[in-house]
């Protein structure tokens, strides 16, 4: 914020200089409406308080410019009415007119000052406007939360202690007068003057550790130990032939990744360790060292290494790469390994590629997957391409055919109440066990007639 500059002199003789009454020139992009300079658009709860925020910092800086240029017409004033005639006749002869310059600058301040009166106007409406769309935000977010109470639970962590200490207040004489005590969400929510205050201090509060945060020596130590790690694990894979040549250009890209960490709120409602922005290198993780071991190689495979069109081929090949760079299973290995932490990670869809794997009776491995993955000039379908010609002629696109499965198991568990990610996890536990038991639901009466044959 500008540091307010002194107030002019206000002696009877005024200094008659022609710059005596100076000011800045106010760009007009300091009456818009700011993006947040950090986020950009993850990290939710931040990202929505993030413009409030911006905006009530820009709001005391036109306040502060305001307060100055009102000190200046002030001062101008006084100097102009409290000259004695015979000073004001002096002043005329000899300094050739200086006072209509000096009223002609109060004149114009007194424009400016207006200007900044109405861009406060205009401010405030805009900040009210913003509040309440925080608030319709966050009660969307509420919905994307199993429990009530683990939403309850990160706004009152997230809130300054002096917003708790009048939360808690309030809890006590809701439970003196014997009625119901105040949910925190309802509490902060609160469509008022005094709801205003609460939900924009929680939101200064909350925007700036979450900011604060991004500096942990201890979370950006082992992220650099994790990339380090990462980039060794690609140049092995281009060395032993399962990942392609072009991914060394993950180099390049690594100068340009964005890392954040994510706040209480963000990878709650995706049902997540991390997720990435591939389209602008960009990944949030979470704010502890466990967490950032788990997913960053996962993330950072999605936004530098690769992508395949079909989400749930996508995932599993992208953890499969990460779970090989950290030593836990050769490129080709695909089993269940119960006893590492990280075999749970986006197993249903692994055991999909799995089942699929072993319908090709061996001509296809993990490693032929890999390489188109991390193939830049790889054509969309390749992957489709290789499972088709291996399941014969007439072709027989599996991945198209899983994915509508995978597709539409997913869409009937959403519509019965589960999470995005639990749909999904657990439509491909049951497309796997489809695959494994009557492969021909999926793929087609054809590839039952190919399986009669070979038999």
């Amino acid at each position: 914020m500008e540091t307010l500059a002194p107030s002019p002199p206000t002696l009877n003789l005024p200094p008659l200089q022609d710059n005596f009454v100076t000011y800045k020139t106010v760009p007009d992009s300091l009456l818009e409406v700011p993006e947040r300079r950090v986020f950009e658009n993850s990290v939710l709860v931040h990202a929505l308080g993030a413009k409030v925020v911006n905006l009530v910092e820009r709001e005391s800086l036109v306040e502060d410019k305001l307060s100055i240029t009102n000190q200046y017409i002030e001062s101008g004033e006084k100097i102009i009415d409290s000259t004695s005639i015979g000073d004001k006749l002096k002043h005329f002869r000899l300094l050739e007119r200086p006072y209509p310059k000096l009223r002609n600058k109060v004149e114009r301040d007194k424009k400016r000052a207006e200007t900044y009166e109405q861009a406060l106007i205009r401010m405030s409406g805009i900040k009210k406007e913003k509040l309440q769309d925080v608030r319709d935000d966050l009660r969307v977010l509420q919905t994307s939360y199993l429990e009530k109470e683990v939403f309850d639970k990160h706004l009152f962590i997230s809130s300054p202690p002096y917003i708790r200490e009048f939360y808690l207040r309030d809890v006590l004489e809701a439970q003196e007068l014997g009625i119901e005590e105040p949910e925190m969400s309802a509490w902060l929510l609160e469509t008022s003057e005094h709801g205003d205050e609460r939900l924009l201090n929680f939101l200064k509060h909350h925007v700036n550790k979450v900011e604060k945060e991004q500096d942990k020596p201890e979370l950006n130590n082992e992220l650099m130990r994790e990339k380090r790690e990462w980039l060794h694990g690609v140049d092995k894979g281009v060395e032993e032939g399962w990942l392609h040549p072009s991914a060394d250009r993950v180099y390049k890209g690594m100068q340009s990744l964005v890392t954040r960490f994510a706040d209480h709120f963000d990878l709650e409602t995706k049902d997540r360790g991390g997720y990435s922005l591939r389209s602008r290198k960009y990944i949030v993780l979470g704010r502890d060292v466990n967490s950032i071991r788990h997913a960053a190689k996962h993330e950072m495979n999605h936004a530098l290494l690769g992508r395949l069109p079909d989400m749930w081929l996508d995932e599993a090949i992208t953890e499969h790469i990460a779970q090989v760079i950290d030593g836990e299973r050769s490129v080709d290995d695909l089993s269940h390994k119960p006893d590492q932490n990280s075999d749970h990670t986006y197993r249903s869809p692994r055991d999909v590629l799995l089942s699929l794997l072993e319908l090709s009776d061996g001509n296809l491995k993990v490693s032929d997957i890999t390489r188109i993955y991390s193939d830049e000039s790889a054509p969309a379908n390749a992957v489709n391409e290789l499972f088709s010609n291996t399941f014969g002629e007439p072709n027989i696109d599996a991945i198209a055919l899983l994915s509508n499965h995978i597709k539409v198991l997913s869409d009937t568990l959403k519509n019965k109440g589960y999470s995005d990610m639990n749909a999904f996890n657990e439509a491909c536990r049951i497309a796997n066990s489809d695959l494994r038991q009557q492969p021909h639901v999926i793929l087609g009466e054809t590839f039952r007639l190919q399986e009669v044959a070979t038999s």
